[in-house]
C-alpha cells in the first residue's frame, strides 16, 4: 500500500484521466458491482466515455453545471466521470430534496441540465418554471426503458440514449485545478451551499482514506452510502479505484441485513456512518457475530472500537474531515487513542484548534477546528454563489469548520460537537455527543439526539429525544436513573421525549435544527419535564 501513497502527483488526480489509465492497466479486472451487475475497469471507462460524448452531443461543455439527482446506480457514476472528462461540473443532489430545497440547489448552482430518476419528475415539474438556467432534462427510466416521459415543459431526453455515443475518450484536456463538482452541504444548520471541489480534491481525500484504513488491492468494499455524498463517492469509489480494488454499492444501509450483505459479497471493509455502529451493537448478540470476512468499519467512533472488536472482531476507523477540506486528521489503522479522531495529516494540511479570536488554545482546552492547505487545490475553492459565506468561513485565511474539539499533549484531536450543537448549562459546557453516548448505552435505546432548549433563567436546558428498540418500553425516570450513573449531574437531561424516528438527511445525519424548532422552541405536548414530575438529580 505504501507505494500507492507516493506514486501519485496532483496532475494525476484528474477524474477522467484516472479512470482512463486504470482501464488500460486493469483490463478485465472487476471494479464495480451493483444489484447483480458486474463491471470491469475497462467496461466502466467505456460507459463513462459514451456518456461524456453523449452529453457533448447535447451541448454540454466545459464549465457547464449538470445536476445529478439519481439513486445509487452505475448511471450516477457514468454521468459523474463522463462530465469530468468534458471539464463540466457535476452537481450531486440529495435525493430527498423537493420543493424549495430542490429549487434552491438547481438555481444556486446555475445548473443548465439535470439527470433525474423518472420517479422524481413530478418534483422537477413543480419547480421547473422557476429555473431559467435549466435547459435540458435527462431521464433515467426503470431498467433503461426506451420511453421518454412527458409532463415537463423543459426538453427531455432518455439518459439511455447517451450510451449509444462513441466509446472514444473526448478530446478535452482537463487540469487538476479545475472545478469537478459542486458538493452541497447537508444543510443541517442552514441553507445548503455548493462546495466547489477540484478534480484533485476527491482523489486526495481518497488517499487519506487509503492511508488510515490501510486499503489494498485485495480489499473489497461494501458501501450503502449515497453517491451524492463525499464518503460514498470519494472514499467508497475513488479509494478502491486508486488501489486497483473493487467496490460493491448498495442503495441503502440496513441494520437487519448488514451482516448478510457482508457475507454475501465477502467484503473486507464496510462503509457507513457513525450512528450505524451503536445500532449494530444494540442488536441482540448472536453466535454468528464473528462469522464474516469484514476486518474494518468505516466510519466508526473510536470510543466504540473496543466493543466493536470484541463483539464482531472488527476494528473501526475514525477520521475527521468535511466536504470542504476532505480528510484532514486520522491515525494508522488500529492505533488511535479511544475517543480521538487522530493526528493532523501534515503532508496536506495545517490543523489548529482556535478560540473565538483565532488564537491557538492550549492542550485540553476546547476550541474550533480550523484548517488550511499546504498542497494547492487540496481543499474547496469557495461556496459557489455564496461569496459572503466563503469570506466568513475563511476568516484570517483559515477555514473555520464549525466543529468544536480539543487536542491532547501528544497532538491527538478529540471531536466534541458542532459549535452550534454544544450547550451551556449552569456555567458548564456540555457536549451533545457525550450525553447521547450515555443515553444510548441503555439496552432499551436504539438511538438518541440531545439538543439545547431555552432555560427560564438563561443559558440552556438539555433535552434528549429517544428512539427505543423494537418492542421496548421505558419510562423517563428509568432512563434518567441510568443516565445519572454515567454522566455528570449537569449533563443529565431535564426534558425527555420518545419518538418513533429521528429526522435525518439521506446521509443519516440527524437534523437537530428540526428538533429545536418543534412545538414551543423544542418543547412539544409529548415532552416530559423532570422538574414538573418532581424528579431529582443527585450531585
Amino acid at each position: 500500500m505504501s507505494d500507492v501513497l507516493t506514486r501519485y502527483a496532483p496532475e494525476d488526480f484528474v477524474f477522467g484521466d484516472l479512470i482512463e489509465k486504470k482501464a488500460k492497466s486493469n483490463k478485465g479486472k472487476p471494479f464495480l458491482e451493483f444489484d447483480g451487475l458486474d463491471l470491469t475497469y475497462d467496461q466502466f471507462n467505456e460507459m463513462a466515455n459514451r456518456t461524456a460524448n453523449g452529453f457533448a452531443s447535447q451541448g454540454v461543455k466545459r464549465g457547464d453545471k449538470v445536476g445529478l439527482m439519481l439513486s445509487n446506480s452505475p448511471e450516477f457514476l457514468y454521468a459523474l466521470f463522463g462530465l469530468a472528462k468534458l471539464g463540466a461540473v457535476s452537481v450531486p443532489i440529495n435525493t430527498a430534496y423537493k420543493g424549495d430545497l430542490l429549487e434552491h440547489i438547481l438555481k444556486s448552482s446555475d445548473s443548465s441540465a439535470l439527470v433525474v430518476e423518472e420517479d422524481w419528475l413530478e418534483r422537477v415539474a413543480l419547480v421547473e418554471g422557476k429555473l431559467p438556467s435549466l435547459a435540458k432534462v435527462f431521464v433515467r427510466t426503470p431498467n433503461g426503458g426506451p420511453g421518454v416521459p412527458n409532463g415537463l415543459e423543459k426538453p427531455t431526453e432518455n439518459f439511455r440514449s447517451l450510451l449509444d455515443s462513441p466509446a472514444k475518450k473526448p478530446d478535452v484536456n482537463v487540469h487538476y485545478s479545475e472545478i469537478q463538482a459542486l458538493m452541497y452541504t447537508s444543510g443541517t444548520t442552514g441553507p445548503s451551499k455548493g462546495v466547489q471541489v477540484t478534480q484533485f480534491h476527491g482523489p486526495n481525500t481518497a488517499m487519506g482514506f487509503i492511508r488510515y484504513i490501510e486499503l489494498t488491492t485485495d480489499d473489497l468494499i461494501f458501501s450503502p452510502m449515497p453517491l451524492f455524498h463525499g464518503i460514498g463517492l470519494w472514499q467508497g469509489v475513488v479509494g478502491p479505484l486508486l488501489v486497483d480494488g473493487k467496490v460493491v454499492i448498495s442503495d441503502r444501509f440496513s441494520a437487519s441485513g448488514w451482516w448478510d450483505s457482508i457475507k454475501k459479497h465477502k467484503a473486507t471493509i464496510g462503509m457507513s456512518i457513525f450512528s450505524a455502529v451503536p445500532i449494530l451493537l444494540a442488536k441482540p448478540p448472536s453466535p454468528e457475530d464473528k462469522n464474516h470476512t469484514m476486518r474494518a468499519f468505516y466510519l466508526g467512533p473510536s470510543k466504540m472500537d473496543e466493543a466493536l472488536n470484541e463483539r464482531f472482531g472488527v476494528r473501526s476507523v475514525e477520521i475527521y474531515g468535511s466536504t470542504e477540506v476532505g480528510i484532514c486528521t486520522g491515525a494508522p489503522y488500529g492505533q488511535i487513542p479511544p475517543g480521538s479522531c487522530g493526528l493532523p495529516r501534515e503532508d496536506t494540511y495545517e490543523v489548529k484548534i482556535f478560540d473565538e479570536f483565532d488564537r491557538e488554545v492550549s492542550p485540553g482546552e476546547p476550541g474550533e477546528i480550523c484548517v488550511r492547505p499546504i498542497v494547492p487545490f487540496s481543499v474547496f475553492t469557495g461556496y459557489y454563489n455564496f461569496a459572503e459565506a466563503t469570506v466568513a468561513a475563511w476568516r484570517n485565511l483559515w477555514f473555520h469548520t464549525g466543529d468544536q474539539a480539543y487536542r491532547d499533549k501528544d497532538g491527538y484531536i478529540y471531536f466534541i460537537d458542532r459549535v452550534k450543537d454544544s450547550m451551556r448549562r449552569r456555567g458548564e459546557n456540555i457536549s451533545s455527543f457525550e450525553v447521547e453516548r450515555g443515553i444510548n448505552s441503555h439496552p432499551a435505546v436504539l438511538e438518541s439526539a440531545a439538543v439545547a432548549v431555552a432555560s427560564e433563567i438563561g443559558e440552556d436546558e438539555v433535552k434528549i429525544v429517544v428512539v427505543l428498540q423494537d418492542g421496548a418500553h421505558l419510562e423517563p425516570e428509568e432512563l434518567l436513573d441510568h443516565a445519572q450513573e454515567r454522566m455528570a449531574y449537569f449533563m443529565v437531561p431535564r426534558f425527555v421525549e420518545f419518538v418513533p424516528a429521528l429526522p435525518k438527511t439521506p446521509t443519516e445525519k440527524v437534523e437537530k435544527y428540526k428538533l429545536r424548532l418543534e412545538g414551543n422552541h423544542g418543547i412539544t405536548p409529548n415532552t416530559w419535564d423532570r422538574d414538573e414530575a418532581g424528579y431529582k438529580v443527585k450531585r
